[in-house]
């Protein structure tokens, strides 16, 4: 299947050899496709449109290097001289990025991820453009993605594909042709982070795949609202699927304003590449056992945990992972297990047990670990997490300072046995 037959709304990223655009100079001129029986109207596409000719979506493929990050330069397809002029190396990783519906090769996520990809490597990064397809209305953006698709279908196999939310709209449920799948890659990761639920009497409308599309699915913040978002993609419309004939987007000129936590997954994409807060993401097979730290590792089983967006590819683990972040950047948490364990001699008491972290470089701010009631032999195991913005003013945790404060006619004190922090192992190349 082409790297791009599958996205509109969604973005892609896609890694690929080094000789990646030699082939594709080899290519002929994309053609007009017709539309084929999995992209036809059917019961999962009530409606369908024929895609626009390739002269008018204009796919451009934008060069940058380490030696021009800034300055973009255009590829041209049968230009076999300007390829050979240009900074294009075929000895070095290619990465494209493309981008989604409404927008085009300019949007920051775009010119972030370029400025930080050739901050961590050497290597050739081509921002596919194709702003003039992507356009309203979505159905017509959606066929206009065969074609743009049938322009990236090149004669190698993707080392890898990233899914940043993935569109659901007349995606999900359909022929694997027609959306990412673990067929795609050899590691096909994906991000979810906008899915649709009912939430405080709304139904929040989600662009995202409800189910798991990848080898590796890491969803964030259960894949709803992302903390520090709110989106107001249902005051436009009804359900997801309504997009579908969407004509105006009351004067905004992307759909960006409205999907907040969609866009999350590009942000979170972008802050992975260089940080150096890890972006641990925990195999889980809930989100409530997430939350109760019931998935919590220290990542010595190289299965147990993956990270977050570009440095996925590092890691052997497969499956569905979880993972929380904060609702400004920096987004990463860092993530710590830790066990109070009181003595079996300690008569009953109410209150709650504040913690302070102790590492080689800094300390937390206090911080409540728990509220409630505590008898002899009483454990607490609970995950904590330190802000990304600090966790490296930390460092290595060394020790804990505790403090109990009761409630009213309650022991003054408690007596603790043991205290544990496990502090996960998971670590990227990074430039910190």
């Amino acid at each position: 299947m082409g790297v791009l037959n599958y996205f509109v709304l969604s973005l892609v990223i896609a890694a690929v050899s080094g000789d990646a655009w030699q082939s594709l100079k080899e290519i002929p001129k994309p053609v007009k496709p017709s539309v084929t029986e999995i992209w036809d109207a059917s019961l999962l596409r009530h409606l369908s449109a024929l895609p626009e000719d390739p002269s008018v979506i204009n796919t451009r493929f934008l060069l940058n290097t380490r030696t021009n990050p800034v300055d973009a330069i255009a590829l041209v397809r049968d230009d076999a001289l300007g390829l050979y002029n240009s900074p294009y190396n075929s000895t070095k990783k290619t990465v494209f990025l493309i981008h989604g519906w409404t927008n085009d090769a300019n949007h920051p996520w775009i010119i972030s991820s370029v400025r930080e990809i050739l901050i961590n490597e050497d290597a050739n990064v081509i921002s596919v453009d194709w702003a003039p397809g992507a356009g309203l209305p979505y159905l017509r953006a959606l066929t206009n993605a065969q074609v743009v698709g049938a322009e990236m279908s090149l004669p190698y196999f993707t080392l890898n594909d990233a899914g940043l939310d993935p569109s659901t709209i007349y995606f999900e449920g359909g022929d694997v042709a027609t959306h990412l799948d673990p067929t795609d890659a050899l590691l096909v990761d994906v991000i979810h982070t906008d899915k649709t639920f009912p939430s405080l009497g709304r139904n929040h409308v989600g662009m995202g795949f409800e189910t798991n599309t990848g080898h590796v699915d890491i969803i964030v913040n259960n894949g709803q609202e992302q903390p520090g978002c709110k989106d107001t993609l249902d005051s436009l419309v009804n359900k997801p699927e309504d997009v579908v004939t969407l004509t105006d987007l009351k004067g905004a000129s992307s759909i960006d304003q409205y999907v907040c936590s969609h866009l999350r997954a590009a942000d979170y994409f972008v802050e992975s590449i260089n940080s150096a807060c890890p972006y641990s993401a925990f195999s889980c097979s809930s989100w409530d056992s997430y939350l109760k730290g019931t998935c919590y590792s220290t990542c010595r089983n190289p299965n147990a945990c993956t990270s977050l967006g570009y440095h996925t590819g590092d890691y052997p683990a497969r499956g569905t992972f979880h993972l929380d972040t904060q609702s400004t950047g920096p987004y990463c948490n860092l993530v710590l297990r830790m066990e109070v364990d009181v003595s079996p001699n300690q008569v009953e008491t109410k209150g709650s047990i504040k913690y302070i972290l102790i590492g080689d470089v800094g300390q937390t701010k206090e911080d409540e670990l728990y509220n409630g009631i505590i008898s002899n032999g009483f454990i607490l195991a609970e995950y904590v997490t330190v802000a990304g913005s600090n966790a490296y003013r930390i460092g290595k945790v060394g020790s804990v300072r505790l403090r109990y404060q009761k409630d009213a006619f309650k022991e003054n004190e408690i007596v603790v046995q043991k205290v544990i922090v496990q502090q996960a192992e998971t670590t990227i190349n990074a430039v910190e």
